[in-house]
């Protein structure tokens, strides 16, 4: 009596334990199901991720095991890993679902780039699913000079997730060969696996002939799945994202320079940049509207103030120190400005001919005659030099030298007909204008220098980065030269 006693308590003790281990587990807990709703109250992303297991066609437990004893050896570095997908992962399971695909690919991006929107791989990669060039103009992802819009976090999940779901289906909803596909190419899978069938080999994981990264690769995602899947099991905390949006989208009216938008939206700069990775200067490109993503916490204020700040920082100038290969044509494209009005703001420029230290100007909201540039004819009178003319009209004596063709030494005729260009209204109206700028993969001092036409020694000591190595993603303040 007294052993089956024990017995009884040594079962209830195990038992009590057990059932206190999935009841401290929120990410273990079946989420309820609202039936008035039609669908299920998930108390955080991680129920969501796991409400259903993945189906896995390929035995790949070894290989998982190895990655996952690897992730726990840090379990520092493996928390601050999983927290970096809190603004994000709620808006790729929101696409997921739009697809119907399996949940656990948002844990995809931990594999890719770290949950980081600045990533840049060595092949050139880049953003929260690192896609290469090719894929991103499949999905009609934008790059220019102004943006990359596979660094947006928005955007690139778009694109990405409908590759995914491409993918998916075209290798008949196999997660492991769609996983395959997205890192090694749809066309080499199936290469592999035709190879396979006319060998009359069976199509499994060892079989296919993989390089080195992606055996890794598959291994990896299933290991972040697995410790997610069963936090306690591994002893790591997971952070409490809840599902819930994060950050919404505004439309503001015309260009916005990022600095004096996280200064007016009191958003961090950095946080403003990965929130807003496409963004790759130090301005939004210049066109009629803008949409920036803000934390929810900040949309109140901004919404309501909007107004105002538009108004007050709208971005109309800036200017271009000519290089070598420059051109009226290549400059109108990459400023994105129209090349009629790039002719009429730098009349005095006779040819699409440019002369290397020229500095044109950049009008970035189109131009009238009231609000941006007037040509104002002067006749020489009785008295007039080129030094006076130029204190008249608040020009430089050069200037109307170089508008007119006027040889130094030369004097002036009367009658003869000056052109004087004045500038009538700018926003940028000092000489130099602070600006933030996120760093790219492959960018040097000397390469941002030439640039922003700064002093490589300037950008050091305002940054005090001396000795530093530059990080993509890493946030420089710079002056912006202007008029």
């Amino acid at each position: 009596m007294e052993r089956f006693s024990l017995i009884a308590v040594i079962l209830f003790f195990l038992s009590g334990c057990a059932t206190e281990i999935i009841s401290t587990n929120p990410y273990h807990d079946v989420p309820k199901f609202d039936y008035t709703k039609n669908k299920y109250v998930f108390k955080n992303v991680w129920q969501r991720i796991h409400l259903k297991d993945i189906k896995v066609n390929y035995r790949l437990d070894y290989e998982k095991d190895i990655y996952i004893r690897r992730f726990l050896k840090d379990k520092e570095y493996l928390e601050r890993l999983i927290n970096k997908g809190e603004f994000f992962i709620f808006e790729v399971l929101n696409e997921l679902d739009n697809y119907n695909l399996p949940s656990s690919l948002a844990l995809l991006p931990y594999i890719e780039s770290n949950y980081d929107p600045f990533s840049v791989s060595k092949s050139g990669a880049v953003g929260l699913w690192q896609l290469m060039p090719t894929t991103g103009r499949i999905y009609d992802l934008e790059s220019n000079w102004w943006v990359e819009e596979r660094h947006d976090p928005v955007l690139s999940t778009r694109a990405a997730v409908k590759y995914l779901d491409y993918l998916y289906n075209r290798f008949n909803q196999d997660l492991i060969l769609t996983l395959i596909a997205y890192h090694a190419g749809p066309t080499f899978l199936e290469r592999r696996i035709n190879g396979l069938k006319k060998s009359g080999k069976k199509i499994t994981f060892k079989n296919l002939r993989l390089s080195t990264a992606t055996k890794i690769y598959v291994p990896k995602f299933l290991a972040i799945v697995e410790i997610t899947k069963y936090p306690n099991k591994f002893n790591i905390d997971l952070p409490n994202f809840e599902n819930k949006k994060l950050f919404q989208t505004i439309e503001l009216n015309g260009q916005v320079e990022m600095l004096a938008f996280s200064e007016f939206s009191k958003i961090k700069p950095e946080f403003l940049y990965a929130l807003n990775a496409g963004y790759i200067k130090w301005a939004t490109p210049p066109r009629k509207s803008t949409n920036m993503n803000i934390p929810l916490e900040n949309y109140d204020y901004v919404k309501n103030n909007i107004n105002k700040f538009v108004s007050d920082f709208s971005v109309n100038w800036i200017t271009h120190t000519v290089q070598s290969g420059d051109n009226l044509w290549n400059l109108s494209k990459k400023y994105e400005v129209k090349l009629d009005d790039l002719r009429r703001v730098n009349a005095k420029i006779n040819s699409d001919i440019l002369n290397i230290n020229d500095v044109l100007l950049i009008p970035f909201e189109g131009i009238s005659e009231n609000t941006m540039v007037s040509y104002i004819t002067h006749v020489v009178v009785n008295g007039d030099t080129i030094l006076n003319i130029s204190q008249k009209y608040g020009v430089s004596d050069k200037d109307i030298m170089s508008d007119n063709n006027i040889a130094a030494g030369k004097g002036l005729n009367l009658g003869d007909e000056l052109k004087i260009t004045k500038i009538k209204r700018q926003s940028l109206n000092s000489k130099g204008r602070i600006i933030l700028y996120s760093v790219k993969q492959g960018d040097t001092l000397y390469k941002i220098s030439e640039m922003f036409n700064m002093k490589i020694v300037d950008i050091v000591e305002l940054n005090d980065i001396e000795n530093k190595p530059l990080m993509p993603g890493q946030i420089l303040r710079l002056i912006l030269q202007s008029i």
